[in-house]
């Protein structure tokens, strides 16, 4: 049984997917970053506080101060390119990684679950053989795009993936997010005057979208697993 798990492990697949995962993950940090410096909030956030929450037990995480920050965030920017285009990817994957668990560490008050989804997709791509295909490393030792991975690389990804839903879903069963309560809060000031509440009145939105995005994380392994509704799926979340 290990004989067969090692041979399926190490099978060669297409390592496609993984890369588009790369590209979009290395944009992402890239947007994050500008974002950040376009709304000033390395400053708001981790400069101008007079008080400074820190994580239990990485209290010893030191601050820094806005000229050394803003290297931090352009090395991020750069490493979320060169992760994008493929460049150097052994190299520039665990920048990613260790900048962003830098900034993650800085303020407890700014903790964001998505952020800290990226600090943990970012180590795995450190490890992952994502530059495999659609990478220039690929294009400089072979002169090709299109290349293959051990299925490990790519089954390590989905793994990860299908737990930040699984987790998501069961996250959300609870009495709070199935009355709307959360998503009532966070809507408000944006649908109160908007053409959805017109069309029905306020109150059923926040259990619609309560409720909707309870299914699309609870089926979204299903439903990515399943090739027939894979890209309805993926149309899914990108779109929410």
């Amino acid at each position: 049984m290990l004989s067969g798990l090692r041979s399926a492990l190490l099978q060669p697949v297409s390592g496609a997917s993984l890369a588009v995962a790369r590209m979009a993950f290395g944009v992402t940090v890239v947007v994050e970053v500008g974002r950040y410096v376009y709304h000033d909030w390395i400053w708001a956030y981790y400069v101008e506080p007079v008080l400074r929450l820190t994580y239990y037990g990485w209290g010893w995480v030191p601050a820094a101060s806005y000229p050394v920050l803003l290297v931090v965030f352009g090395l991020l920017a750069a490493a979320g390119a060169a992760l994008a285009l493929g460049y150097r990817t052994r190299l520039a994957a665990p920048a990613p990684a260790l900048l962003l668990g830098y900034v993650f560490l800085l303020e407890q008050g700014r903790y964001l679950n998505h952020i800290y989804l990226m600090v943990v997709l970012a180590a795995l791509f450190a490890l992952l053989p994502s530059g495999g295909a659609w990478s220039l490393d690929r294009w400089r030792q072979s002169k090709a795009w299109r290349g293959a991975i051990p299925a490990w690389g790519l089954r390590a990804f989905q793994t990860q993936l299908a737990l930040v839903y699984t987790t998501a879903a069961v996250a959300k069963i609870n009495g709070a997010w199935l009355r709307g309560a959360p998503l009532g809060m966070w809507l408000e000031p944006t649908l109160a005057g908007s053409p959805l509440a017109v069309l029905l009145g306020w109150e059923p939105w926040p259990l619609l979208f309560a409720w909707g995005g309870l299914a699309l994380d609870l089926l979204a392994v299903p439903a990515l697993v399943w090739r027939r509704a894979r890209v309805l799926a993926v149309a899914a979340h990108v779109s929410v």
